[in-house]
């Protein structure tokens, strides 16, 4: 339980800084000013970073009890040998739970302030606010499902690529990504 725990803390925190460094990468594109000097810099810790903590290595700390860590680096070394880095970059999983769970918060805040002004009208700001955390975190909760699954069908594939099990969906969207950067 502690790998889950220190992953659950760390994943996030490294997430928001490979986050801020590839917003600052595309920002700066190729203009070579003082403001966005460090843009290169940033771009490769934060592409090193991910190696040392990465959600898909959650998927070894429960099948294989490694640490987070640990797990992390096998996990995205397994990727580099899959030739899955991009699919992985692309990969909308967690943008689309997120945005569900902001849309399902939304519409219970919408649903509970309504309610609220009809019924009694001095409560409405706290029914909407309870309303939106009840809505998104359940949902959340919901879709954490669904994001797990696919990630612990990228993590199955990267240690068996050759499998018949798998069909042919990840290697034509590999082969997809591959044309659309030529």
């Amino acid at each position: 339980m502690g790998n889950i725990c220190f992953g659950s803390i760390l994943i996030p925190v490294l997430g928001v800084i490979r986050g801020s460094a590839r917003a600052v990468s595309l920002a700066s594109g190729d203009v070579d000013e003082f403001m966005f000097s460090c843009a290169n810099c940033c771009s490769g810790v934060a592409s090193r970073i991910v190696a040392y903590g990465n959600r898909w290595g959650f998927v070894h700390v429960g099948v294989y009890n490694k640490r987070i860590v640990q797990a992390s680096m096998d996990t995205w070394e397994m990727f580099k040998t899959a030739g899955m880095e991009k699919l992985i970059d692309s990969d909308l999983t967690s943008s689309f739970c997120f945005l569900s769970g902001v849309a399902a918060g939304s519409v219970c805040a919408l649903l509970g302030g309504t309610w609220a002004i009809v019924i009694h009208m001095n409560y409405a700001t706290e029914v909407c606010i309870y309303a939106f955390l009840t809505g998104y975190l359940t949902n959340r909760v919901a879709m954490a499902w669904v994001q797990a699954s696919i990630m612990a069908y990228y993590v199955a594939y990267a240690e068996n690529p050759q499998s018949q099990q798998f069909g042919n969906a990840i290697p034509a969207y590999i082969q997809e990504l591959q044309r659309s950067l030529v």
